[in-house]
């Protein structure tokens, strides 16, 4: 399958697949991913603009898209995703079966795989990856460090792996349901879980040599990834060529094709358009909203023409953008309060004046966003306990609640990570909730890092937050509001769930859902529990994502997809001909 270009008469959305079948996959010399161009060049860079430094480059934390996209170039998992359909493939792993109704899971590994060479290494020579090395990792993810939240054991492990609670709560010294024999890898689960594979091929699930580990040395890279770190500061990410890559295309070549990829650091996403268009930047991940418009009508013959110079790709994400009620406040705990804030916000004006439209849709559905991915999903249901604008309804929840016309009410603040739209959004609400309510808000804009502190340690009333999916399933966006993870104590992060939501039948509902044995009684129960989180409203929902990325045309066969995967494995550059693209539009 070919890379979908995107120009201006071509905008269509890439038809993702987001189930993989039971049974042994092999592939043993190759890259298992797409098949390669026949004509794919070696050599140049890409480059990529980011909006903030990603200084921890360490799997186990990664909290943000940029962060992720790092880390996958420079570490591995043992299955990853094929870039264009999001079904799972082997990739440190040779082979995997999965056999008991998904509860075992099987890995062969891979021979001749090296990590990256590094100074905590003997002689700075990174050794071969064995299969020793994954158990050892995914004990390592679910190890917990003071003050730090482990992003793969909420996301990945908790509640699935046998053994796994005994070692975490120190009553085992090792996770008894990873297993290891010689080059195979067994995995087993307390339940069936149908998605498990794919929350196997997620960054954070990385594998890592445990010297590096020990000697601190994570963040300055040491995986087996297709590139290696080389610098890392306040302005640029650069990674090179990984000399020792193991996979090569179909044709015996080695993979990755490019020498060099390069993150800019550049805050402003109008800063990051001007680069793009004086040429230092070759592709923008999510174009500002209010640019759309000006980059298509001022630049038009650069779209159009034949063959293009820029290309836009418009993907629909399984992504939400939505503020977090922190429920540790007395005035968050009575639910008619957090509902008649929802029924407050005029959504479908944020949607029209600050996004330009520029988004899926407003946020009247549930937390899951109503894309074409989860056909069969009862999203109707679901949209009964969701939120629409509504003022006299939310009026009249606030005086039930004991706050007629917003007295007595307490004057709340909401955070959010400092960016244009970011700010213009909370100055809506803000607006939206002293006209319609009569409540006092006061905004404060901080760092991404600072925002993340708070939230998950409870130190803000609203926080700003985006999820976007880690794997293509409804599980990975309702563990939102699973509350089995959710710490006792605010010294502890809470991490997806920084609400701090706890409900017992909704837990329920989510472990049944991930244990069903068909797609129709899965995607059932996931609706119950979707209905109960919205009918709570333990969040504010306001829009679905819908990214927009622009690209130079002569970076060939980087594709885009829901959950923001980048694969540049394959990815390669070359200037078209006009005869050249003709005949590729054709195919």
């Amino acid at each position: 399958m070919k890379r979908i270009v995107y120009s201006l008469t071509l905008l269509v959305s890439i038809s993702l697949i987001s189930s993989c079948s039971s049974g042994e996959k092999t592939e043993k010399d190759s890259d298992p991913g797409e098949k390669s161009n026949s004509e794919a060049t070696y050599g140049g860079k890409v480059d990529v603009a980011i909006a903030t430094p990603t200084p921890l480059l360490n799997p186990k934390y990664v909290l943000s898209v940029a962060n992720s996209q790092v880390v996958s170039m420079l570490y591995e998992p043992i299955v990853k995703f094929n870039p264009q359909t999001l079904e799972v493939e082997p990739l440190i792993a040779e082979s995997f079966e999965i056999t008991d109704s998904n509860k075992t899971f099987t890995f062969k590994i891979r021979k001749g795989i090296f990590f990256h060479d590094h100074e905590c290494f003997p002689g700075g020579k990174g050794r071969e990856l064995t299969a020793q090395d994954i158990k050892y990792t995914f004990e390592y993810l679910c190890s917990f460090e003071e003050g730090h939240s482990s992003v793969p054991y909420q996301t990945v492990f908790i509640n699935n792996v046998e053994g796994l609670e005994d070692f975490v709560n120190g009553n085992a010294e090792e996770i008894s349901g990873i297993q290891v024999e010689g080059d195979q890898v067994t995995i087993k689960l307390r339940n069936s879980n149908a998605d498990f594979i794919k929350q196997l091929a997620s960054p954070s699930a990385s594998i890592l040599p445990k010297e590096v580990v020990e000697c601190d040395g994570i963040s300055k890279g040491a995986g087996t990834g297709p590139f290696q770190l080389v610098k890392n500061d306040e302005k640029e990410i650069l990674l090179v060529k990984n000399p020792k890559y193991y996979l090569k295309d179909e044709k015996g070549n080695q993979l990755p094709y490019l020498d060099s990829v390069q993150f800019k650091i550049i805050p402003s996403k109008i800063d990051q358009l001007i680069s793009f268009e004086e040429g230092e930047i070759d592709f923008i991940d999510g174009l500002p909203s209010g640019k759309i418009k000006y980059m298509v009508e001022e630049n038009i013959r650069n779209f159009d023409e034949v063959p293009p110079k820029y290309v836009l790709a418009h993907e629909p994400q399984l992504g939400v953008e939505y503020y977090t009620f922190n429920l540790t406040r007395p005035y968050f705990k009575d639910k008619r309060v957090r509902k008649a804030i929802s029924y407050a916000i005029n959504r479908q004006t944020i949607y029209d004046k600050i996004l330009k439209r520029q988004a899926f849709s407003p946020g009247q559905a549930g937390i899951v966003p109503p894309i074409k991915l989860f056909k069969g999903y009862d999203f109707d249901k679901v949209q009964e306990n969701s939120y629409s604008y509504n003022p006299e309804k939310a009026k009249k929840l606030m005086a039930e609640a004991g706050y007629p016309e917003g007295r007595g009410f307490p004057k709340i603040t909401i955070e959010y990570n400092q960016n244009d739209q970011n700010y213009k959004v909370a100055a809506e609400i803000q607006d939206q909730l002293k006209k319609v309510l009569n409540i006092d808000l006061q905004i404060e804009a901080v760092s991404f890092d600072k925002k993340m502190e708070n939230t998950t340690h409870g130190r803000t009333d609203l926080g700003r937050a985006a999820w976007i999916g880690d794997f293509p399933s409804l599980q990975t966006m309702l563990l939102l509001g699973y509350g089995k993870n959710v710490p006792k104590s605010l010294d502890k992060p809470s991490h997806p769930n920084s609400m701090r939501w706890v409900n017992p039948k909704f837990d329920e509902l989510y472990e049944k859902a991930i244990a069903a044995g068909s797609v129709e009684e899965r995607y059932k129960l996931y609706a119950e529990a979707e209905s109960i989180f919205m009918d709570e409203a333990p969040v504010i929902v306001l829009w679905y994502l819908e990214e927009n990325q622009i690209l130079h045309s002569y970076v060939r066969d980087l594709h885009f997809n829901a959950i923001k995967y980048l694969d540049f494995r394959r990815v390669w550059v070359k200037p078209w001909t006009e005869e050249e693209y003709k005949e590729y539009i054709k195919k």
